[in-house]
């Protein structure tokens, strides 16, 4: 029963996502990389995906102990992959559509998400658009 729950609360999270990123003007489904994180996950990364600029969000459930770290990050060969935006989701919260900052030049970009505290406790996704 508990596998079930929580199958059918990842699908309603995903779909709520959903929702939220068609109030965009330029939203693509087939354009946006996911990633979805459990309660005994340390964190959880969207793939890779390559640009000048991107917009990223997501959502914390009320099934999770704690707040979520969401972040926008880009690859710099000196540091490796570095946020650019980052914030902080407490439970049952979302974070719509945010835009990173605008490059001259195209990046590596992904989104990643984590507990604030610890390695484990949150419930949650975030996505990443290929503008």
């Amino acid at each position: 029963m508990k596998k079930v729950l929580s199958v059918l609360l990842t699908v309603i999270l995903v779909c709520s996502i959903g929702v939220i990123g068609v109030q965009a003007a330029e939203y693509d489904p087939d354009r946006t990389a996911w990633c979805l994180i459990y309660k005994n996950n340390p964190y959880s990364d969207t793939k890779v995906v390559y640009g000048t600029d991107k917009y990223f969000g997501g959502r914390n459930t009320y099934e999770s102990e704690q707040a979520l770290h969401i972040g926008a990050m880009y690859y710099t060969s000196d540091s490796g992959y570095v946020y650019n935006k980052a914030y902080v989701m407490p439970a049952n919260t979302a974070l719509y559509s945010t835009h990173t900052t605008k490059f001259n030049s195209a990046k590596y970009w992904k989104t990643r998400i984590k507990p604030v505290q610890g390695s484990s406790g949150c419930v949650g996704s975030g996505f990443i658009w290929y503008t």
